[in-house]
């Protein structure tokens, strides 16, 4: 059944009458929403989920996993190796990829990226490192000031997902 919704708007956008908006800067209405047939919605925040949640029939979220709502996912897992496979084969070896891990985060999305990092370290025949970490700033700073054990040796650093990006390359700057 959500292939119904999904299938027209992948292929064959031209047939309908597509309307975009930034959705951060008006608030889902009736009055808004009303005469639309589905709403594609592109990573929604947790707020923005929230207000959509009156909807969910008419609402189809791209990139992000919400309970009781359609959805349509890149292949993550697939990505996610490819994208390590070739930091991996830039980098030369040895390599050293680690991966850093939310605790208590469970999203069926970051557990694929995490496979996808495991793929590509079996790949390429490299022990994966999870680092664990907590949304804290300093504590994924220190955890990764621990894997410089040897300043020969590239690192590859997966980050699964966007809040813990900016940390790391905060971080890789300083070395």
């Amino acid at each position: 059944a959500h292939m119904d919704i999904i299938t027209p708007l992948l292929y064959h956008a031209g047939e309908f009458q597509l309307e975009f908006a930034e959705l951060k800067s008006e608030e889902p209405s009736e009055a808004r929403f009303g005469k639309f047939d589905c709403i594609a919605v592109i990573m929604p925040d947790a707020g923005m989920i929230k207000k959509l949640r009156p909807f969910r029939e008419k609402v189809l979220i791209v990139n992000r996993c919400a309970e009781d709502f359609h959805y349509i996912s890149t292949p993550h897992r697939e990505t996610v190796e490819q994208l390590v496979s070739a930091n991996i084969r830039r980098a030369g070896t040895p390599a050293k990829a680690i991966c850093l891990d939310p605790a208590d985060t469970v999203d069926p999305v970051l557990e694929a990226r995490k496979e996808g990092f495991r793929d590509a370290c079996k790949t390429a025949g490299i022990k994966p490192v999870m680092l664990r970490v907590k949304p804290d700033v300093d504590f994924i700073r220190s955890g990764l000031d621990k894997l410089l054990t040897d300043p020969g040796v590239p690192l590859v650093i997966c980050s699964p997902m966007r809040s813990l990006t900016g940390v790391v390359l905060e971080w890789a700057g300083r070395h």
